[in-house]
């Protein structure tokens, strides 16, 4: 999810309902760009849906800034 950050602009975070996801971080950001890397992991109780089940990326963004 991209956040919004006060010195980069934004930044992006990998949020989930699972903390084994904090493992693929690090797997993740070795195979990318600088600019593409994921900046934090943050675990969260669950994830926003609207009524076809996916997820509202506003609404998890407000929750994890």
């Amino acid at each position: 999810v991209p956040v919004e950050d006060a010195r980069r602009g934004t930044t992006l975070v990998l949020a989930s309902t699972d903390a084994r996801a904090a493992g693929l971080v690090d797997e993740f950001n070795a195979s990318v760009q600088p600019f593409e890397r994921i900046e934090r992991f943050v675990q969260v109780a669950d994830l926003p849906l609207t009524d076809l089940g996916k997820v509202r990326l506003a609404e998890l963004a407000a929750r994890i800034a």
